[in-house]
């Protein structure tokens, strides 16, 4: 007599009962999500993932902005060949060279310019004059806004002015001052727009300096003054902006500070670092490059990583997924017996 509990269907072999379709249908459907768990598997523990090495010196770093970071003044300087010279480009260019193995493939660019304010950088960028040194930059230290600032201001502390000629024209500079720090504010945001645009790393690092105030202790004293009212309100926007614009603030005023004039050669009318003040920008600056993680493609590794991923198994699984793939196909031959000898125990 037929179970009671199940309708009766008819099949090829005869009359089965709906509850061992129904066994046969869920059978179907543990092979069916075995077969799709091991194709998740392959989608992702086979991915060809590259296997980049990561370091705390940056492959490539471009050192770009204004007479701070050309080197300006120092011995061996020469604007067609900035790398004769102790500036810290060239010290840290030094320094991440000895760090990094041969394999990271190491370059330095120094793309600075004497004279160079916010407004041509800005306009450099978007005519593409920097395009090949940033776009695969993993580091990029900038010096801008000397030339906004201290050029004016250095014109009238180094002119044959008496002091009633200083101030009277330091309430006219003051003005111009203002405006060039009102339109540095907007270069700024659209130097760094452009930036990123022309970089195609994927873990590029910005880093902007703030400026020293080379006019401390002056005996011009509405001079000086005026110049570190201005370069605190221009090291200010930096800060302010250092968030929303994705840069790390590098402080070299503060690095600078009481210092300004055995760092500088501003007894002799040049608002540049020296050999001293090149050596203390660099030291400012690694630790706070080095604190960022970069990466490199290393061939070898690449080449190991394919070996060892051959022999983890045939045909490209590894031995972990066989294993799954084993159990599981196992557990569906021990359903499938228990099914079986049901069937003929009825």
């Amino acid at each position: 007599m037929k179970d009671a509990r199940c309708s009766h269907v008819q099949t090829d072999t005869g009359d089965e009962c709906v509850n061992k379709g129904k066994a046969a249908a869920f059978l179907t459907s543990l092979a069916l999500l075995i077969v799709m768990m091991v194709g998740s598997i392959n989608m992702t523990a086979f991915a060809d993932e590259e296997p980049n090495i990561e370091v705390n010196a940056p492959p490539h770093i471009v050192f770009m902005g204004d007479s701070i970071a050309t080197g300006f003044g120092l011995e061996g300087y020469s604007a067609e060949d900035k790398s004769k010279c102790a500036s810290y480009a060239n010290l840290l260019t030094a320094v991440f060279d000895s760090e990094l193995p041969e394999a990271a493939g190491f370059s330095s660019d120094n793309i600075a310019k004497d004279g160079l304010t916010s407004k041509k950088m800005l306009a450099n960028l978007r005519e593409g004059l920097y395009d090949k040194e940033l776009k695969h930059a993993d580091a990029i230290v900038i010096s801008i806004g000397g030339n906004d600032l201290l050029k004016p201001l250095l014109n009238i502390a180094s002119g044959e002015n008496s002091f009633s000629e200083v101030v009277d024209k330091l309430f006219s500079l003051g003005e111009t001052l203002d405006k060039n720090l009102d339109d540095y504010s907007e270069n700024l945001e659209n130097i760094m727009a452009e930036i990123y645009a022309r970089n195609s790393s994927s873990d590029l690092s910005l880093f902007v300096q703030t400026l020293y105030d080379p006019l401390e202790g002056n005996s011009l004293t509405a001079l000086a003054d005026m110049a570190k009212e201005k370069i605190d309100r221009l090291n200010e926007i930096i800060k302010a902006e250092a968030d929303p614009l994705g840069y790390e603030v590098v402080d070299i005023a503060k690095a600078f500070e009481g210092e300004n004039v055995q760092l500088t050669n501003i007894e002799d009318m040049d608002i540049h670092p020296n050999a001293a003040g090149h050596s203390r920008i660099a030291k400012t600056l690694q630790p706070i490059i080095e604190s960022h993680i970069y990466t490199y493609y290393d061939p070898e590794a690449a080449a190991a990583d394919e070996k060892v991923k051959d022999n983890d198994g045939d045909n490209g699984f590894p031995v972990g997924a066989a294993a799954a793939v084993t159990a599981s196909a196992a557990a569906v031959g021990v359903f499938a017996a228990v099914i079986t000898a049901r069937r003929k125990t009825r």
